[in-house]
Formats: structure tokens, C-alpha cells, sequence
């Protein structure tokens, strides 16, 4: 029986990171739509005379959105998750679970 237990939750800890992990790519497709639109509306609103400098400009706004909305999850996860979880036995809680 503790096996099967144990079974349990391991498929349940899976099922938590997969869901976590689609999440996360939905988040970033959706901003990546959304930041394209914004870096096209920027570089318009510039208002270049040559298309060569439109393009150059644009391509360098697509880089720094996707770079940052590509990367920003692990940024946070190597930088900043833990950092706030507390201590043993004075971990931070929220609804009652602790933060990791």
C-alpha cells in the first residue's frame, strides 16, 4: 500500500508541474502576439523615412520582447522563487501552503 501511495503522489506532482508548464507556454504565446502588435505600433509611430531603418528598428524591439518574454520565467526561478519562503518553522504561508 505505500507504494501505491507513494504512486499517487508522484503522478500528482507531475500533473502539477505539466499544468504549471502549459500555463506557462500559454502565457508566453499570448504575450508574444501581444508584444509584436505593441513593437509594430512603436516602430510605426516612429515614423521612419527608409524602410531599412523601420526594419532594422523593428527587428531590434521584436528581440528585447521576445528575449524578455521568452526568459523571464527563469530569471525567476533562478533569481527570485525561494527567496521569500522563510525559514524552518516560520515559513511564508499563503492560504495556508507554504511558499516555494
Amino acid at each position: 500500500e505505500a507504494i501505491a501511495l507513494h504512486g499517487d503522489i508522484e503522478s500528482a506532482s507531475i500533473g502539477a508541474s505539466m499544468t504549471g508548464a502549459i500555463l506557462n507556454l500559454l502565457c508566453i504565446m499570448t504575450l508574444q502576439n501581444v508584444y509584436t502588435r505593441i513593437a509594430i505600433y512603436l516602430t510605426n509611430w516612429e515614423n521612419h523615412r527608409l524602410r531599412e531603418t523601420y526594419d532594422s528598428y523593428l527587428t531590434v524591439k521584436l528581440f528585447a520582447f521576445q528575449f524578455v518574454n521568452s526568459y523571464a520565467s527563469l530569471f525567476y526561478v533562478a533569481f527570485f522563487k525561494g527567496q521569500n519562503s522563510g525559514y524552518p518553522g516560520h515559513w511564508t504561508t499563503l492560504f495556508g501552503y507554504r511558499q516555494e
